[in-house]
């Protein structure tokens, strides 16, 4: 018998077609449809468009006259425990480059290989002229494996049910064909969710992706910069530089130019101290602001835009 059609997710998430992005957001997703958003975000989603974005609607076109920016990265890039996504560092860059547009793709979670593969299957139709990417210090680890775990938990749980929610977007004949089902998901047995495993524990992935999106952006003609989040549990007396010449020679070896925040942030701790923090990975929306403030200088020197 096939499997019944059931949309499954987990707070905002839902699994992805893709093995390499392996789960992604969900369209529409708000406080204002769903009373239990906080359940993994930590904070009520305030906005969410029909790609699943915490971002306003972006249309495909360009603006004549507007140079167009795509951000990818995790949860910080995404505004974990910033309630009003317009204090996100994107959305205030979007306030400094009046003739620019920032289109924020970060999706909580997401290591260096995912934020690529997204950019590759969601970005690249923007036409973008710069491609940022806001690294965390844990993306040198393997994806969020308690999304991706819990996701899995309720397929499992669910039995004979099977998550088409990506599925009906990409091909509605096939996610109402019962024939399909059958065989994708009872004769064929071995499904997607199984092959994601060895992409979503794999580490260390970015200098691959680095090169990935190198050669896109040889290909499609724009430039690529990367900012490095330091870690917040105490900026005094700094313990993970090691971590950010790691990813600095990274991205030199890449011929990325990539801004290391550390010595903004530390500069902003003395002037504002912890309400510059949300949480030990996590900038406040006053982080954000120091975040932007240090981007917009490095953007300028560098001729990014």
């Amino acid at each position: 018998m096939a499997p019944k059609l059931m949309p499954l997710h987990l707070s905002s998430f839902r699994f992805s077609n893709n093995p390499k992005i392996g789960y992604e957001l969900i369209p529409h997703y708000t406080e204002e449809k769903n009373t239990a958003i906080t359940e993994l975000s930590g904070y009520a989603i305030d906005i969410s468009n029909s790609n699943g974005f915490r971002d306003i609607e972006r249309k495909v076109e360009k603006t004549p006259g507007i140079s167009r920016v795509v951000a990818l990265g995790d949860s910080i890039t995404h505004g974990y425990f910033v309630k009003d996504y317009r204090e996100r560092y994107t959305d205030r860059l979007q306030e400094m480059f009046p003739k620019s547009e920032f289109i924020n793709l970060g999706v909580s979670g997401y290591n260096t290989m995912q934020e690529v593969a997204l950019f590759r299957e969601r970005g690249l139709m923007y036409k973008p002229d710069l491609v940022t990417i806001g690294y965390c210090l844990n993306d040198d680890e393997g994806a969020n494996i308690n999304i991706y775990l819990s996701l899995k938990y309720m397929l499992k749980k669910h039995g004979n049910v099977v998550d088409t929610s990506a599925l009906k977007e990409s091909n509605p004949i096939l996610a109402n064909s019962s024939l399909y089902r059958l065989l994708r998901y009872k004769v064929f047995n071995n499904q997607v969710i199984e092959a994601e495993n060895e992409y979503m524990t794999k580490t260390e992935t970015e200098d691959e992706a680095l090169k990935e999106l190198q050669e896109l952006a040889k290909k499609h003609n724009f430039k690529v910069a990367m900012f490095i989040f330091p870690i917040f549990d105490d900026l005094v007396n700094y313990k993970y530089q090691a971590k950010h010449n790691r990813i600095m020679k990274i991205a030199k070896s890449n011929s990325i130019p990539a801004l290391d925040l550390l010595p903004s942030f530390q500069e902003c701790y003395k002037k504002e101290k912890g309400s510059i923090i949300a949480d030990h990975f996590h900038p406040s929306g006053a982080g954000h602001k120091c975040a932007a403030d240090s981007i917009k200088t490095f953007i300028l020197q560098n001729k990014l835009l």
